[in-house]
């Protein structure tokens, strides 16, 4: 009797639920793929990499913050933050037998400056850094890197909700080795 109860509970909370969430919400789709309308998110991303060196493997799971920060006048601060924790066993300098070794990869940093044009074009501008924050030879590239962001999206979503057309450009310049080479 009591299975039957909560059974019957359970399809009438289903019934009743199910208008709710079939209901189109007329808000905006955004999955955060446009560098223009950033989200305030924590991912955990996992990448496996067999690389080119012989029975060689890395692991790389990168912590990434992003936060866009409001300034005014239309105006938007995104901020992105990558800091990778690497698995591998590549020899180098730290690693002469190609052991397995967990170390903390490159910082990334990311500011973009963001301006809506009208209500369909919005601009990005801003750069990146890399950090050589890498603790061991074989889990960072030992440099300091720069390079200019750009990007331009033009939201389409007559085609299909929240769909939009973006070019960025991030080239990238090498400012100095952080850490000798041998």
């Amino acid at each position: 009797m009591k299975k039957w109860m909560i059974s019957l509970l359970c399809l009438v909370t289903i019934l009743i639920a199910a208008p709710l969430w079939a209901q189109e919400k007329e808000e905006e789709v955004n999955t955060g793929q446009d560098p223009t309308k950033p989200l305030t998110r924590f991912d955990l991303r996992l990448k496996y990499q067999d690389t080119m060196i012989k029975h060689r493997e890395q692991f790389i799971a990168t912590p990434r913050l992003d936060v866009p920060i409001p300034l005014g006048d239309g105006w938007l601060l995104s901020t992105r933050f990558d800091l990778p924790l690497v698995y591998n066993d590549i020899p180098s300098r730290d690693n002469k037998d190609g052991d397995g070794e967990f170390g903390l990869g490159d910082l990334l940093t990311q500011f973009l400056f963001i301006k809506p044009l009208s209500p369909k074009l919005r601009v990005a501008g801003g750069a990146w850094f890399i950090w050589p924050t890498a603790t061991q030879d074989q889990t960072g590239t030992g440099k300091w890197l720069i390079g200019p962001t750009v990007a331009a999206a033009y939201d389409i979503s007559e085609l299909s909700k929240g769909s939009f057309v973006c070019r960025p450009f991030a080239p990238e310049f090498q400012l100095r080795r952080a850490r000798p080479q041998g």
